[in-house]
This record gives structure tokens, C-alpha cells and sequence, in this order.
């Protein structure tokens, strides 16, 4: 999983992902950037893999680990724009 965000004025104002998982990795790594937007860096920090899960909404049992992978993905951009 990759996620890259583009900052303005301090915010996430685009982003971009890609996987090579399955569907639900997909919807879980699209709905991280979703929503990362219009946020600053320590409010996206705070955000968990549930709020990925409520975002997905049908997001099976045995595929919570994509919402998982989703958001450690999503901190790990937030501390790559954060130690530049």
C-alpha cells in the first residue's frame, strides 16, 4: 500500500494511492485519503482504522486488517510530510 498527499497551507489538499490487495484494500486505502482532505497533520494522526471501517461502511469481518493497513499507511504520509 502507497498513499501520497499533497499539502497546502498546511491541509491535505490531494492525495493518491495504490495497492496491488484486494477490493476491500482498495476501498480502505480510498476512503484513507478521503478522509485525510481538508485536514492538518495532527488531526489526521488521530484518526483510526474505524473511522476507515465507518467510512467503507460493509466492510467484512476477515477484511478488517485492509482498514488496519489502511491507516498505518495513511500515518506513515503524515510522518514522511512531517520530518521533510
Amino acid at each position: 500500500m502507497e498513499i501520497v498527499l499533497d499539502f497546502r497551507d498546511g491541509r491535505v489538499y490531494s492525495g493518491s494511492h495504490w495497492t496491488d490487495g484486494c477490493p476491500h484494500s482498495f476501498m480502505c486505502l480510498f476512503s484513507a485519503v478521503k478522509l485525510a482532505k481538508g485536514k492538518k497533520p495532527e488531526d489526521i494522526l488521530d484518526l483510526d482504522y474505524k473511522a476507515i471501517v465507518k467510512s467503507v461502511g460493509d466492510l467484512p469481518e476477515d477484511h478488517l486488517h485492509c482498514a488496519t493497513l489502511a491507516i498505518q499507511t495513511l500515518h506513515r504520509a503524515v510522518d514522511d510530510y512531517m520530518s521533510d
